[in-house]
């Protein structure tokens, strides 16, 4: 029996790619104005000119489609896409 394994991954520009569940106004320096539907990325390590913001709270994003936007915005607003269903089959082809 052979076993077919097909890995889909979205990569954009190397970070996460994420959904915005709401819009939001970003109206502080360094805050990113994001509309509910749009996907993100979210990038790992904010520009040095970026303001500082509780990672905890907030993260820094990219709009998928237009790399020269990007900023911070609240995490709540973000989700994550779903993670991918494990396989019963093991590479072998044998039923876990």
């Amino acid at each position: 029996m052979m076993v077919v394994v097909v890995v889909v991954v979205v990569v954009v520009g190397g970070g996460e790619v994420t959904w915005v569940l709401e819009d939001w106004s970003g109206t502080g320096a360094g805050e990113l104005t994001v509309t509910r539907g749009q996907q993100v990325e979210v990038v790992d390590q904010p520009p040095a000119h970026s303001p500082a913001r509780d990672p905890s709270e907030w993260a820094y994003v990219r709009l998928s489609h237009a790399h020269d936007q990007e900023g911070h915005v609240p995490l709540s607003l973000l989700r994550q896409p779903p993670k991918q269903q494990r396989s019963d089959l093991d590479l072998s082809g044998k039923v876990k």
